[in-house]
């Protein structure tokens, strides 16, 4: 995806009508299209298991789940990561399964545990997870029914 450069605007922002100026109207325009540009395109997807890294905080990762289950393995939790998050998307039917890396809990699950959204219905689920100290993960929103082990 090409970097998108948005220049900023100089000029006041009310004109001698007390109405925002067509510059900041335009600029405001420009970061609106540029934002719903980027919410339309995952940051990663992935159709087979995967373990995630540090360099995924703050980003949506999509598993496509319409043939196969998946595993999402989380990456390794260390203190300076604490308060990032990650939000993960299942795509299709299957299962989708979210393991920690290492001992660290989801929610009130037990630590090592699993986190998983299996409805055969539901044809995508999400949920935002934020690590919320260096042993648990909490669940900032979701969409779908994810069990906690």
């Amino acid at each position: 995806m090409r970097k998108q450069t948005i220049v900023p605007v100089r000029a006041n922002v009310i004109d001698k009508n007390g109405n925002l100026s067509v510059q900041w109207r335009n600029w405001f325009q420009q970061v609106g299209v540029s934002l719903d540009k980027r919410r339309k395109v995952p940051d990663l997807e992935y159709a087979e298991d995967k373990t995630l890294t540090t360099d995924d905080y703050g980003k949506t990762i999509t598993f496509d789940c319409t043939d196969a289950e998946r595993v999402c393995t989380l990456m390794t939790t260390r203190q300076q990561d604490v308060h990032g998050w990650i939000t993960i998307v299942r795509r299709g039917t299957n299962r989708l399964t979210i393991i920690p890396d290492n001992s660290a809990g989801i929610e009130y699950g037990t630590p090592g545990g699993r986190l998983w959204n299996n409805e055969a219905k539901r044809f995508a689920a999400n949920v935002t997870l934020q690590l919320v100290s260096i042993t648990q993960w909490g669940i900032t929103g979701a969409t779908g029914v994810w069990n906690v082990r």
